[in-house]
């Protein structure tokens, strides 16, 4: 059974990046933006998973609920340069929870740029809504490992908990 994570964002944040860095432990200085949904697939552990990359661009978001509604978790990236990415993470938030809920990880991107979000701000943010929070620069892979190691192992253990339930359901 493949387990699915999406990666959901703005346009620009660094969403294909981090799946280059998971994939290939590579930066590509002339990625384009994604024009379109794509996912790679990926074995750890002996676990098959699909890591689903969505379009920023606001004209996908109507769309986006439908590569997260069957997903073990989502991956909501900003990068730490422009606040208005950050705010822009908290109205893909709300999205989320609006439709589904679904864990979710924060992930501010960048990190080797001079950061200007507010990180008590983010802070403050990740811990109201009781979210794991990631910093990572997709260009020189810091944090990139971290964040995969976690999302493949609360992506597993989110799926145990959902076929547990499945399993302990009562119709007859």
């Amino acid at each position: 059974m493949k387990r699915q994570i999406v990666l959901l964002g703005d346009t620009a944040v660094g969403k294909t990046s981090l799946i280059r860095q998971f994939t290939s432990q590579d930066f590509d200085q002339l990625s384009t933006t994604s024009l379109s949904a794509s996912c790679v697939n990926m074995i750890y552990e002996e676990q098959k998973y699909e890591i689903w990359d969505t379009a920023g661009q606001e004209r996908y978001s109507a769309i986006t609920p439908i590569y997260y509604k069957k997903a073990q978790l989502i991956i909501i990236v900003f990068d730490v340069v422009h606040t208005y990415s950050f705010d822009r993470a908290k109205f893909w938030y709300e999205q989320v929870r609006k439709t589904t809920q679904i864990p979710v990880f924060i992930v501010g991107n960048m990190i080797d740029l001079k950061q200007k979000v507010n990180q008590t701000d983010v802070q403050f943010f990740v811990d109201a809504n009781k979210l794991l929070y990631f910093q990572t620069s997709a260009k020189t892979g810091e944090g990139v490992q971290n964040l995969l190691q976690k999302a493949f192992q609360f992506a597993n253990f989110n799926d145990q908990k959902v076929e547990s339930k499945k399993k302990t359901s009562c119709c007859w």
